[in-house]
This record gives structure tokens, sequence and C-alpha cells, in this order.
């Protein structure tokens, strides 16, 4: 989910089919107007658009949006775990072939994509077999991508985590460390360490917390709210975290503290997304622990 302006477009992710089987939508562009809660599905130019997914990444660059890595339907021997760059023209609802050159990233899901000065960030993510640690760098005015040695070490792989930037610097919050031997068998750690990485010169650090930090969690989100705190919503732990849990971070202090949140609460959920329009933070999507869901809820911020 990404806000361009006062629209909030939703592109691509998955749902439940028949019995434990996920259909995996299409890229092409949901709309909805903040201002008129209306939900529109635009019309886009033809042509052939990207396969469709979910847990890819999408960020606005100048009048695009750019998709980055994803995973969609496994179909045989067919690539289902992607390291492509799909360009989505807003001006002319298009979709615009733009081919990076570099060194590319592995395909991957579950990863964060930032853009901080012209260049989009991407770290961490999932290989369909182990979560990933590694950093690149997409000059977007050359289109050329890079993979830099940060200059001090790197927190453990991590995906699912959350990821927004500041002054400068990328803030990492949570996420899960997934391990998949050869029987078939998955080991789960879940983070929640914040860690800071100085985009200018690539070292990373370790915040050291205070107050009521919360537990390891994976699946949640965390927007940065106007007063500059980390906001946590939702998630999942072994099991979906309640939306009345919010946890709120003071990024100056690393101070920890709950937040208690009036209004009607919604039922516990992850994979969602939010974004900050004004005061308000607009959550979307997600699952239940059971199902998939389409709700819009809003959070007041200027009410906590």
């Amino acid at each position: 989910m990404t806000l361009v302006e006062r629209n909030i477009i939703v592109c691509g992710g998955q749902q439940h089919t028949a019995g434990t089987k996920f259909e995996y939508l299409p890229l092409d562009p949901c709309v909805l107007n903040t201002e008129t809660l209306v939900w529109e599905r635009p019309r886009v130019a033809l042509g052939k658009g990207p396969i469709a997914r979910a847990w890819h990444t999408a960020t606005a660059v100048d009048e695009c949006l750019l998709f980055f890595g994803g995973r969609g339907e496994k179909k045989g021997t067919a690539k289902y775990i992607f390291n492509d760059l799909q360009c989505f023209d807003l001006a002319e609802m298009a979709w615009r072939p733009r081919e990076a050159t570099g060194r590319l990233p592995t395909p991957r899901y579950w990863h964060s994509a930032v853009l901080v000065e012209r260049k989009l960030i991407v770290w961490g993510g999932h290989n369909g077999k182990l979560s990933l640690s590694d950093l690149h760098l997409l000059d977007c005015d050359a289109f050329v991508w890079s993979q830099p040695r940060p200059s001090s070490p790197a927190p453990p792989p991590l995906s699912c985590h959350s990821c927004c930037a500041i002054d400068g610097s990328l803030v990492v919050f949570g996420g899960m460390s997934c391990l998949h031997d050869g029987d078939g068998h998955v080991s789960i750690t879940y983070s929640s360490d914040v860690w800071t990485l100085d985009c200018l010169t690539l070292e990373w650090s370790r915040l050291r917390q205070r107050g009521m930090a919360p537990k390891g969690v994976a699946y949640h989100a965390a927007p940065l709210t106007p007063g500059g705190q980390l906001l946590v919503i939702g998630g999942w732990r072994g099991g979906a975290v309640p939306s009345d849990e919010l946890s709120a971070l003071d990024l100056t202090t690393g101070v920890w503290h709950p937040v208690q949140v009036p209004g009607e609460t919604p039922s516990g959920m992850y994979g969602h997304t939010a974004v900050v329009v004004g005061t308000k933070v607009v959550v979307f999507g997600g699952w239940d622990a059971v199902n998939p869901m389409n709700i819009v809820h809003v959070l007041d911020t200027a009410k906590l």
C-alpha cells in the first residue's frame, strides 16, 4: 500500500480460494481517495502487466510506482520468487518497461524497500529457504543497482520486519529469522530489536531501548507518526497480536510506552499495511489468523 498525494494505492496481494490454496492478485492498482473514502479501479492501458504476486514492495518515485520482488504462485519449475523491477506510470496509467543494470539483488519477498535521496534501499527478506541480511541500492536516476558493504556489522537476517526513513537514516524494527531444513521443518525466531542505518556512512547501530518494549513480532506495521514516534500495530508472534496492544517508540530517547486507543478496536491482525495521512494512520488488509481482510481502519493519532 502506497500513499501518492491523497490517494492510497493497493497493488497485488493474496487471498484464500478453495481449501488452503492461495490466489495471488494482479498488480494493477486499486485506489482509495482518502478525502471521499471511495475506492476506484482505474482503467489500465492495454499491455501485459507483471505476474500476479504478494509480499513485494511498491515505492512512489516521481510519477511512477516501482515494484520489486515478491512471491507468486508456484507452478512446476516456473520461477515464483522474483527479483524483477517493474514500473507503473501513474500519469499514463500504464506499465512501462524499465531495465536496471548493475548487481541485481537475488530473488526475495518479505523484504523492505525505502526511498532516501533518490536511492531505493532494499534490505533483508526471504528467498524461500532462509531470511536475508544483505543491503542493495538502486540509483533511481541512472537505474543502476549496487551492493555496498556496510561499515559496521549488519543486523541478523530478517524478514517480515518494518522499515522507515527519518533524518537520513533507516529504522528497522522486529521481523523474524526463518530457516527451512531439508526435511520441511521451519525454525522461526522473532526479533524485538530496533536497528538504524545511517544512509550516508552505511553504519548499522542497535538502538538501546528503554521502557515497556513489545515482544518480538513480525508481519506487523510500524508507521512513523507526525510526532516522530514509531507506532507498532498488530503482527504475529505465534498468534495474531491484538490490535489494542499498541506500542510507540520515541526515536529521540529510545523509550517505549504503551498506547491506549479510544474507539472501536479492530480484531487482531497481521500481514496488513499502514500509511500516515495527516494525523491519521490508515490500516488496510492483512489476516485475522483465519481469513484475509479487505477492511480499512483509521487511527487518529491526534487523539492518543
